[in-house]
């Protein structure tokens, strides 16, 4: 079966096969692949910044239910500083309040607060002092200057508000003016931060990273962190918001990371930290086929390349074998095609000997010719014509006669050629046998 592979004629087809197959497969494959990783990797990316796109989108829904409340309690007759302080419809006020935070599953608690009297807040469970409201919630962050500056924010703000039980709110400060350029009071929202990461989540999915909302301030809200790589006081958002606003990225203890970020109108920024290399993982198998595909289509490719090579080889190992059976070779080694010309250029020189020996031999074998021929010993005239070609005499004419002399004058010859003379016309040749 491996025989062939002795052959060095085999070898050199193989080898030019090989090489029209393999460059193309490699410049193809290369192509092909540097454009999928490229396609891949932009797909993915756009993948990661359209899942924070949709975070963004789904937390500004909110906020701007958030507004549409505290537009409603700033034009709701029910709701006025005066019903509030009232002694009799305080106590409406403030269930009209628990209607607002019973329509929402969002906040835990809804608080107002005017400027008019700003020591009171009025929650959907009654009013409260700002120590018995710091109180309630067991607030570690604030004190109650800072909880009084907050209420009377002039534009929305939002505070991580952090609880002796281990329960992180954040606090949204919407202002309320109503037919009024300055506020004259504020609605502020007690979240569970739980509800933000929960819904920053669905911006890493299975990736490894971390999410953040920042105010505009760059202070954190809020975060999702599935990597225990680095801890976000680690971090300046400054130098993260620069370089992901110019397609950078970073790098954070040795590791480098992809950065996504979306700025919504209100002043927030949502990043996304990814490490880098981790998108492929998501899509290993579709680069483990591809990769599969190309291997079946190289062995594919090799065993034709052996098909057609062996093909082309099988009539000069035709001729070979026919060669080798006329001709001994004294060194096996040799080239086949080496081969066929030394058989060619020794046939070459049988055929010129040969050819040279005919001719120092055709004047006797042209007179045994007529002299058979005048014996009659040709059976049919296509073997005298045959015999004529051969020895390339021309029988082309109607008749022929023959003229035999004999002598023993040592001027025969000078005789010969003048009865040779005499006798030569257009039309008849003369062909004298002298004995």
């Amino acid at each position: 079966m491996f025989t062939i592979f002795k052959q060095k004629i085999f070898y050199r087809y193989l080898l030019s096969y090989f090489v029209a197959f393999i460059i193309p497969f490699l410049l193809l494959g290369t192509f092909v692949y540097v454009n999928f990783i490229a396609d891949l990797q932009e797909e993915l990316e756009q993948a990661s910044f359209n899942n924070l796109q949709q975070v963004s989108e789904s937390i500004g829904d909110r906020k701007r239910e958030f507004t549409n409340i505290a537009t409603r309690i700033s034009t709701d007759t029910r709701l006025t500083s005066y019903q509030l302080n009232h002694p009799y419809y305080s106590y409406e006020a403030i269930k009209e309040l628990g209607k607002y935070r019973s329509n929402s599953i969002l906040f835990d608690e809804i608080a107002l607060v005017y400027h008019e009297n700003p020591d009171v807040i009025f929650t959907s469970r009654g009013y409260h002092t700002l120590e018995n409201f710091i109180a309630r919630y067991d607030m570690t962050n604030l004190t109650v200057e800072e909880l009084s500056m907050l209420m009377k924010e002039e534009t929305p703000k939002a505070k991580i508000v952090h609880t002796g039980e281990g329960r992180d709110y954040l606090a949204i400060i919407q202002p309320i003016m109503p037919n009024s350029l300055f506020p004259h009071g504020s609605v502020t929202y007690m979240i569970e931060k739980k509800h933000f990461v929960s819904t920053m989540s669905t911006a890493l999915s299975d990736l490894v990273g971390h999410t953040y909302i920042l105010d505009s301030e760059q202070q954190v809200l809020a975060e999702y962190m599935n990597d225990d790589d680095f801890a976000t006081d680690m971090l300046d958002f400054d130098d993260i918001l620069e370089k992901a606003n110019n397609d950078e990225t970073i790098t954070i203890e040795g590791k480098d990371y992809t950065l996504n970020l979306v700025e919504g109108d209100d002043g927030w920024s949502y990043i996304s930290i990814l490490q880098e290399g981790q998108l492929f993982g998501l899509f290993k198998g579709t680069l483990t086929s591809y990769v599969l595909m190309l291997l079946v289509v190289f062995f594919v490719g090799v065993i034709i390349t052996y098909v057609l090579s062996k093909y082309q080889y099988k009539p000069i190992d035709l001729l070979v074998k026919q060669v080798k059976t006329t001709q001994k070779q004294s060194n096996q080694e040799v080239n086949e095609l080496r081969q066929v010309m030394h058989a060619f250029e020794q046939l070459n020189h049988d055929k010129a000997t040969l050819s040279k020996t005919l001719y120092k031999h055709r004047p006797f074998a042209q007179q045994q010719f007529w002299m058979h021929l005048l014996k009659g010993e040709y059976p049919t005239k296509e073997a005298m014509s045959d015999m004529a070609s051969s020895l390339q005499l021309e029988l082309n004419k109607a008749y022929y006669f023959v003229v035999i002399l004999h002598s023993d004058s040592e001027g025969i010859k000078t005789f010969k050629q003048q009865v040779e003379d005499h006798l030569n016309y257009k039309t008849c040749k003369v062909m004298l046998l002298i004995y």
